[in-house]
Order: structure tokens, then C-alpha cells, then sequence
């Protein structure tokens, strides 16, 4: 019987094969747009986590506990260079300028960066052992600079898509579809990367979920930077 381990490792690296292919896709249908690039590069990054997350869980599987510990600390060195674009995609796509959006990023990297000093200074919890894997999470100060900055991203995130959705009732049809499924594949990030690093629901089945509804999310969003609404808008640009 195949180990429920490798469900959650085959979920990750599946996320990563047909997340660089819309990677790839939105830098090709969407090179001038700037809210759409920074949102490629962001999903590039999160997309290099999952892939140290899965060889994370492989090797912790084969039983080389210090490369797994060694590759969570990795998580939170791509970590600081990650959130500069999507705090940049974020606020720029709610409609401030785009100075304020660079200070955003270079905000929330220097927070990520703290959180990861904090880390190598207090060190980490665990591993939670279950048979979907194991989880580690922060430890001091750290964990709850974390805590604090995954709640500032998920005020954005929900402010965006509500005011998305209230868009489309006023204006009573569907505009920039597109953004909003930005916007949801960012929160699934978020909660999934909440879940990887707080320790919530103790490596159960829960992770294995969100990824599944991350792999969906991804497969949306190419989907419609490819349908002919985004197509007819970006040649236009």
C-alpha cells in the first residue's frame, strides 16, 4: 500500500510541473502588463517552495531528518524574496500607485527576512510526525511576526475580492475575471503556507486539500489568461 506521504509529496511537485507551465504562460500573453508579471513572479517563487517542501517530505521519509530540517529553513530564504511581488501585485491591483506598491514589497521582504534572522536566533518546533508527512513551526518572536504578517495578506486578499465581487453585482456582469482568480490563488497560498509553518492541524490531511484546491486554482488561472477577453486586452497594451 502506497504511503499517504507520497500522496501529499506527488500533490507538490504536480503543483510545481503545471504551475511553471501558466508561469510561463503569463510571461509570454502577459510581458506588459505589470500587475500580471509580478504575479508570475511570485507564483515562480511560491512554486520553488513546494518544490523544497516536496524533496522536504521525501527525505524526511527516507529518514534524513537534518536535510529536512535543513530544506524547512530554505522555505524561509526564498521566503523575503517572494513577498516583494505579491505585496507589489496586491496593492497596485487594488488600485494605489505604484510607488506605494514597491514600498509595500520592499516592506514585506524586510519582515520576511526578519522573521527568518528571528528563526536562526530561536530556532524551530518539531517535527509532527502523522502519516501525511510532519510539520515544523516557529518558535519567540518570530512566529508571531509570521502570524502578523500572514494576517495583514489576508485583510488585502479579502478586501480585493470582496470589492471584486460587489463589482460585478453592481455592474451586473463579470469584469477582469482574471484578477480575481489571482487574488484566490494568493489566499490558498496563504492558508497553505499558514498551515506548513504555524503547525495548524498538525500535518494532517487538511494540507493535503488546500494543495489539491491550489493545483485547481493554478489550472483557472491559465485557463483564463488564455481565454480571449485577456487575449484581446493585452494585445491592446
Amino acid at each position: 500500500m502506497i504511503s499517504l506521504v507520497f500522496y501529499n509529496i506527488f500533490i507538490l511537485f504536480l503543483c510545481v510541473a503545471v504551475g511553471l507551465f501558466t508561469v510561463r504562460t503569463i510571461f509570454k500573453k502577459a510581458r506588459k502588463d505589470k500587475e500580471s508579471i509580478s504575479f508570475a513572479w511570485y507564483l515562480f517563487l511560491i512554486l520553488l517552495i513546494f518544490a523544497l517542501d516536496g524533496l522536504r517530505l521525501l527525505f524526511s521519509y527516507l529518514g534524513y531528518s537534518q536535510i529536512d530540517r535543513i530544506l524547512f529553513y530554505g522555505l524561509f530564504v526564498v521566503a523575503p524574496i517572494a513577498m516583494a511581488p505579491c505585496l507589489y501585485h496586491l496593492v497596485l491591483k487594488i488600485g494605489f500607485q505604484e510607488k506605494l506598491a514597491k514600498i509595500a514589497g520592499l516592506a514585506g521582504s524586510l519582515m520576511m527576512l526578519t522573521v527568518l534572522l528571528l528563526m536562526l536566533k530561536d530556532g524551530i518546533k518539531g517535527p509532527i510526525i502523522t502519516d501525511w508527512g510532519n510539520q515544523y513551526s516557529l518558535l519567540g518572536v518570530g512566529g508571531i511576526v509570521l502570524n502578523i504578517g500572514f494576517l495583514g495578506k489576508y485583510v488585502i486578499i479579502i478586501y480585493d475580492l470582496v470589492a471584486r465581487i460587489g463589482n460585478w453585482i453592481k455592474n451586473k456582469r463579470v469584469i477582469d475575471s482574471y484578477k480575481w482568480f489571482t487574488s484566490l490563488t494568493i489566499f490558498l497560498i496563504c492558508c497553505i503556507l499558514a498551515m506548513e509553518t504555524t503547525g495548524l492541524f498538525a500535518a494532517g490531511w487538511q494540507l493535503f486539500l488546500f494543495r489539491i484546491l491550489f493545483l485547481v486554482a493554478i489550472l483557472i488561472n491559465y485557463l483564463s489568461y488564455t481565454s480571449e477577453e485577456v487575449m484581446t486586452k493585452f494585445e491592446k497594451l
